[in-house]
């Protein structure tokens, strides 16, 4: 039934070209349009929208990172599926270790970082504005059935990045995004299923030989990790004031929230509150004692002294430290 092109989802294409198509078919086929015209495109997904475009059109990715803006970050390219395992596409530009391509295979299809191809035949399949001056490229496939109808029926790579404004998380509302973001896209494709909660896409790199998370997000978060001791009440850490997650823990389970961003506005303060009531109420799990950053300046930190809870403060880097000790133990 999710399937179904009468019942199931239905897409809406909104330009200023052709104004609003309510026909799915419709909408996807003047979707691609844009796309091959050099145009920017916020598109809906699972845990909220991209911004994509053309990613072997130089012009339209120098505009979207300008206008995002983004400036000295590389852009996610997302590939079609092509070839006997799906990854020829992305080998055209880039040189996988078996490692790496089982973790873009993997049901997770999390963004992957892997080396460029040096070979300036390859170089030109990608604009260089999407990771200038740099040697790696974060590289994913089509992990919903309108990504693979997109990438199909466009027929190249396609940038995927964030669509938000910067810092905070992912905008997820089909009102919302045209109206923060319609400076940065030219046109929007909605699609009428709701999200209820912000999930970016996770990033991955291979370190010695182990796939190793750089941010959690859709497909791997809530993280949960096994302790190596029993907690006497449960506890919650409320993260930093920058790339925050928050985590639960009782008895010796733990489990880390997605990334949430900069807690500088409004959305980001109000994401992280919704985070933390949805962990405890997915895991039906009240916290006794709140963890936060020392830092006074800290939403986290104003938060955690606000809840009430007894509450213990940690420097910031005897956080990362303790982090390290306890994943290398």
């Amino acid at each position: 039934p999710l399937a179904c092109p009468v019942c199931g989802p239905q897409l809406q294409y909104s330009g200023e070209d052709t104004g609003v198509l309510d026909d799915t078919a419709a909408a996807l086929k003047q979707c691609v349009v844009a796309l091959q015209s050099g145009l920017i495109v916020a598109v809906k997904g699972v845990g909220g929208y991209h911004l994509m475009c053309d990613a072997a059109n130089e012009r339209a990715v120098a505009r979207l990172r300008l206008t995002k803006p983004r400036p000295p970050k590389p852009l996610a390219v997302m590939f079609p599926l092509r070839g006997a395992d799906g990854l020829d596409a992305v080998r055209d530009v880039a040189l996988l270790t078996p490692a790496q391509a089982r973790l873009l295979l993997d049901p997770m299809r999390p963004i992957v970082l892997v080396p460029l191809c040096t070979d300036p035949l390859h170089a030109k399949v990608l604009a260089p504005a999407i990771a200038p001056g740099l040697a790696d490229i974060g590289v994913m496939l089509p992990y919903s059935p309108l990504h693979h109808l997109l990438l199909h029926d466009f027929g190249g790579a396609l940038v995927a990045t964030s669509a938000n404004r910067r810092g905070e998380p992912v905008l997820t509302d089909n009102r919302q995004v045209e109206l923060h973001l319609g400076h940065v896209a030219d046109t929007f494709l909605h699609h009428n299923r709701p999200i209820l909660r912000p999930a970016d896409d996770p990033v991955y790199r291979i370190i010695d030989q182990a796939p190793r998370p750089l941010r959690l997000g859709r497909g791997n978060a809530p993280l949960e990790l096994t302790l190596p001791f029993a907690l006497p009440q449960p506890l919650l850490a409320v993260g930093a004031h920058t790339k925050n997650s928050v985590a639960l823990a009782w008895e010796n389970r733990c489990v880390i929230s997605p990334h949430i961003g900069d807690l500088e506005t409004p959305r980001s303060q109000d994401v992280f509150q919704q985070v933390i009531a949805d962990l405890q109420s997915l895991y039906a799990v009240q916290a006794a004692r709140v963890v936060c950053d020392a830092h006074p300046g800290y939403f986290s930190t104003h938060w955690a002294q606000r809840s009430g809870l007894p509450l213990q403060k940690v420097f910031h880097h005897m956080a990362h430290a303790s982090a390290l000790a306890g994943e290398f133990p």
